[in-house]
């Protein structure tokens, strides 16, 4: 598959805007993750900038989306509260909104 039919494919790329503590020293200390970013909210960002940059480059329409989900409610009113971000799975209500097999409450 070449990149312009890869950019035109719709796609929509959904990130948490709380998935933004920094892993792990260890981690974080990559270069390669520095460059992207501190956390995975700021590397899911670059990484959709950075392909979006590309299909502009090349000239190819771009299909893609990018959704924050905030999931402030369901951080702090879950039982017990949910630390990690990595587990708010409950955030895609904010984009799904009739999906009802997600109990967060």
């Amino acid at each position: 598959m070449d990149l312009k039919t890869t950019f035109t494919t719709p796609m929509t790329i959904i990130l948490g805007t709380k998935d933004n503590k920094v892993l792990s020293p260890e981690h974080d200390s990559y270069s390669c993750d520095t460059q992207q970013g501190s956390n995975r909210l700021a590397r899911g960002e670059y990484f959709y900038n950075h392909v979006k940059s590309i299909a502009h480059n090349i000239k190819s329409d771009f299909n893609w989306i990018l959704k924050e989900v905030t999931a402030t409610h369901i951080v702090a009113n879950t039982n017990p509260p949910i630390e990690d971000p990595m587990l708010v799975s409950c955030a895609a209500l904010e984009f799904f909104p009739k999906l009802t097999e997600v109990n967060c409450k």
